[in-house]
């Protein structure tokens, strides 16, 4: 398997990825979130306030660009040949990381405490996250069997 794998197909399937990880995301992150930890952790509201922006429309724009294109370029081309693993590793590292990202270093930029304190919200933001990274990896490993790339353990 060559590092970086450009193949249509393959990519094809980890674009579907992004978007299977987003509304996992998107879903966990409105109702379920809400219920479980009685706040809404939408992205795009998080990204609302840290760009100081009234309307929704570029922090949804930049969210949706991150989750759809961003997520699944990263698991396909760095993740999956790095972890050479099964599937879920890599998937979770990969909701790991953008948590971490998020809590512990947009969110101090933005003015929130470092990992906000490692409070309810920030919990909640590592489940949605971890569905997203679960959501990405999902998808895009059937790109590479589809592709007869399995993983050599």
């Amino acid at each position: 398997m060559r590092f970086f794998s450009t193949r249509p197909q393959l990519m094809g399937w980890a674009v579907a990825g992004g978007i299977f990880g987003f509304c996992l995301q998107q879903l966990y992150s409105g109702p379920f979130s809400k219920a479980i930890h009685g706040t809404s952790t939408s992205p795009v509201l998080f990204l609302k306030n840290i760009i100081g922006v009234d309307s929704g429309l570029l922090p949804g724009i930049a969210y949706g660009i991150l989750t759809i294109l961003c997520y699944p370029v990263a698991y396909a081309w760095v993740l999956r040949p790095f972890f050479k693993t099964y599937w879920i590793v890599p998937s979770s590292c990969l909701g790991l990381a953008s948590w971490f990202f998020i809590c512990g270093i947009v969110a101090p930029l933005g003015g929130s405490p470092f990992m906000l304190n490692w409070g309810p919200v920030a919990m909640s933001l590592l489940i949605g996250h971890l569905l997203m990274g679960l959501g990405v990896g999902v998808l895009a490993e059937r790109g590479f069997v589809a592709l007869q790339e399995p993983v050599h353990l």
